[in-house]
This record gives structure tokens, sequence and C-alpha cells, in this order.
């Protein structure tokens, strides 16, 4: 398993988020921005989870995409959960709870 791929307790939550995405009909990987705070507002306001555990969804999800960088050795697959929407979108939800 490459360093960067989701940790034990990261996968329950990477399955989660693939799940969704399904029901959804939406592309889990890579996801786009707004795909991830789709689901990152979805398990705030409709699973009830808190902003740790939303923090925890985000990095899962992060790993997931470093992961199938190294598998597929692309470095132009983009990890949506690293980048600027989805961390503002967590802060702007913690501070509205």
């Amino acid at each position: 398993m490459p360093l960067s791929a989701p940790r034990p307790g990261q996968v329950a939550l990477v399955k989660k988020f693939a799940r969704w995405c399904e029901e959804m009909m939406l592309v889990a990987l890579p996801a786009h921005p707004d795909i991830i705070n789709l689901y990152l507002q979805h398990r705030l306001h409709e699973d009830g989870v808190d902003t740790s555990t939303n923090e925890l969804d985000a990095q899962a999800i992060s790993a997931w995409h470093v992961s199938a960088q190294v598998t597929f050795q692309s470095s132009s697959l983009p990890n949506p959960a690293k980048m600027s929407a989805p961390r503002f979108e967590m802060k702007a939800f913690a501070k509205q709870l």
C-alpha cells in the first residue's frame, strides 16, 4: 500500500463518499470541488456529523485522490479536497453551527 493511500480508518469514509456520489449520479474520482462541497454539506446537515468528522471526510477524500495519482502515475489528476473551496465551505459551516 503506498504511503499516500487512505489509512484503514479512512477507507470506510471513502466508500461512503463513493456510494453517495453513485446515488447522486456524480463522479467521485476525480471529484469536482463542488461535489465535495455538496457531500460535506450533506454530511453536516443530513447526517448530522460534527465539523471534526467533516474534516476527517475531507482528509479521506484527499488521501484517496493522492493514492489515485500515485496508482495512475498522473500528476494531472487534481486533488479537489486540497483546493480552497471545500476548506472555506467547511469553515463557514462550522461558524454557522
